[in-house]
């Protein structure tokens, strides 16, 4: 017998080839068919809901995992989550780094789908295992297992949001949802590029970018969401608000950084940017909508949650039309925008809610309104009052600070109204026109109630006094109270 059969008959070699034909065996054939098998127990026992899943394969030598076609529901067959395909590749190296190690981590095609029930219980708030008491200190001191996984892909995901509390349930979707991850790691300091992209439906977009470190935990970065539609928002509060589906849209970007190493969390806005176009709102039988505005943009905003200071570089309003109009009943139009609610409950007095907390400061450097018209009409006097500026211009900065006692100081002000009109309803033509009415050099004090203007000037217009059949005088009517039969 030569020697290679004497090494191949020996009882070493035998046992090892066994090992290695039953691993090859159980990491190729028996691993997916226990993985099949388990996980849709594994959920009914644990969650009670149900799992399938499709084809599984694991490569014992590489230590790759791919599983496809996943899908959990309700037991009655509402659907919960599911993905397309999911593969995982662990890498040999955890055993000299000390991590789990993972080279890619890549999902395709994930499907969330989260649902707020009549009652307002989330469906995903079921998965979550019941978490066992554990003392605040000992949670925090606890160190994250360490994990590295180099690149994680989320392809082709979409979330969607249902609130059925609406009499017509309210949905919003993100589609198609990707999120690319470098060098996620639980290491101390090990930071990675992260983004994510998302549309959010109706031409939404969802962008952010930025790095994440889970020991300590802190993440800083910026975002973005784009055209954002004002109806999706109004899907959600139809039935508070008395508003027919507006239109318009907003975007809101800016730098951040949250850090909850400290022992007080700490979150910082920087470069904040919201812009509103096209907004147009109409209480739900109105002939016109009671607001409009073109354009409104707040820039160079910043927030700083543990100083607990805002500040806002500029805000400006341009274009628009307001009309606020009073009926037969002496009802403001505005009032009937929040429908009247059994439940409501009344807010807490100023009394119960201040006290010994840090006040808020909130310092706008400059604001800017031009371009917006406003009309008035009083339809609880007779006869009817009907007025109106063609344009509104105005200019100031203001400074507020709250608190124990709320403090607030407006100063720079600045108001020039064009096109005054005034006249009782019905007429032709207005009783009183003013060319332009301008206001320079305002300021206003909110705890003295001190309110102070430099100039005042008025330019141009028209006063058309008359008696009428009656007797009375016109402009004693307009100026008359707001009562039937002045």
């Amino acid at each position: 017998m030569n020697f290679p059969q004497k090494i191949i008959r020996s009882k070493p070699f035998i046992i090892c080839a066994a090992v290695l034909i039953f691993y090859t065996l159980a990491g190729f054939f028996l691993a997916p068919l226990l993985v099949k098998h388990y996980v849709p127990k594994i959920v009914h026992d644990q969650i009670k809901k149900q799992a399938l899943i499709g084809e599984v394969r694991f490569n014992p030598y590489l230590f790759k995992v791919e599983a496809a076609d996943f899908r959990m529901q309700e037991m009655d067959g509402q659907p919960i989550a599911s993905f397309k395909r999911l593969f995982v590749d662990f890498e040999l190296k955890s055993l000299f780094k000390w991590a789990w190690t993972f080279r890619q981590v890549r999902l395709e095609g994930p499907h969330v789908n989260a649902v707020i029930a009549k009652d307002g219980t989330l469906n995903l708030a079921s998965l979550a295992p019941p978490s066992e008491a554990t003392s605040e200190t000992s949670a925090k001191d606890q160190a994250p297992p360490r994990l590295i996984i180099e690149d994680i892909a989320i392809d082709g995901g979409q979330i969607d949001f249902t609130d059925r509390r609406q009499s017509e349930p309210a949905t919003i979707s993100l589609r198609p949802l990707q999120l690319q991850v470098n060098n996620l790691s639980t290491l101390r300091g090990d930071k990675g590029p992260h983004s994510i992209t998302a549309n959010l439906g109706d031409g939404g977009i969802l962008r952010w970018e930025g790095e994440f470190s889970f020991h300590p935990i802190e993440s800083k970065g910026s975002f973005a969401i784009e055209n954002v539609q004002a109806a999706t928002a109004w899907k959600f509060i139809r039935d508070t608000v008395a508003i027919e589906q507006p239109t318009g849209t907003t975007s809101i970007s800016a730098d951040y950084r949250v850090s909850l190493s400290g022992t007080q969390p700490q979150a910082m806005l920087d470069k904040l940017t919201v812009v509103i176009s096209g907004l147009s709102l109409n209480i739900e039988g109105g002939a016109a909508p009671f607001f409009e505005m073109s354009d409104a943009r707040l820039t160079g905003g910043r927030l700083d949650l543990e100083r607990q200071q805002v500040e806002i570089e500029k805000l400006a309003v341009a274009g628009g039309h307001a009309r606020i109009i009073v009926d037969e009943s002496g009802i403001l139009n505005l009032n009937r925008i929040v429908r009247s609610s059994k439940n409501s409950v009344p807010a807490p007095s100023a009394n119960a809610t201040a006290g010994s907390a840090k006040p808020w400061t909130l310092n706008l450097a400059a604001f800017d309104l031009s371009g917006l018209a406003a009309d008035y009409q009083d339809h609880s006097r007779t006869p009817g009052l009907n007025m109106g500026v063609g344009e509104i211009k105005m200019a100031l900065k203001a400074q507020v600070e709250t608190g124990g006692q709320t403090q607030a100081a407006v100063n720079d002000i600045g108001v020039d109204l064009s096109g005054f009109r005034a006249s009782m309803w019905g007429d032709p033509e207005p009783e009183v026109q003013i060319q332009r009415i301008g206001l320079e050099g305002g300021a206003y004090d909110l705890q003295p109630n001190d309110f102070r203007m430099e100039t005042v000037s008025v330019e141009g217009g028209a006063v058309d006094l008359k008696r009428l059949p009656d007797g009375a005088i016109n402009l004693a009517l307009m100026l008359a109270p707001p009562q039937k039969g002045a």
